[in-house]
């Protein structure tokens, strides 16, 4: 298969299971919601979920699109690099 689509298969246990540079989520929306979050005091759960909607409603929807559209690349780049971070 590889000959085939000139592709490399990276084995299952390579693959680093978190691994922030991988996860769009992790880069592009829960650092940036947890900085925000953490300015403001929330005393219930409640709270807490209204402001992490109110945030999540805030992140433009082309910069979530990009982050999902660059994870090919960036999978490719930590490939390269042996496993080691990547820069974004």
């Amino acid at each position: 298969m590889e000959q085939e689509r000139g592709t490399k298969t990276v084995l299952f246990p390579d693959i680093p299971a978190k691994y922030p540079d991988i996860s769009p989520m992790d880069f592009c929306s829960v650092g940036p919601l947890k900085c925000t979050l953490s300015k403001h005091r929330h005393t219930t759960f409640c709270e807490l979920r209204e402001g992490v909607q109110e945030e999540w409603d805030k992140i433009p929807l082309p910069i979530l699109q990009q982050a999902l559209l660059s994870w090919k690349l960036r999978c490719r780049k930590i490939f390269k690099n042996k496993g080691d971070q990547t820069e974004h």
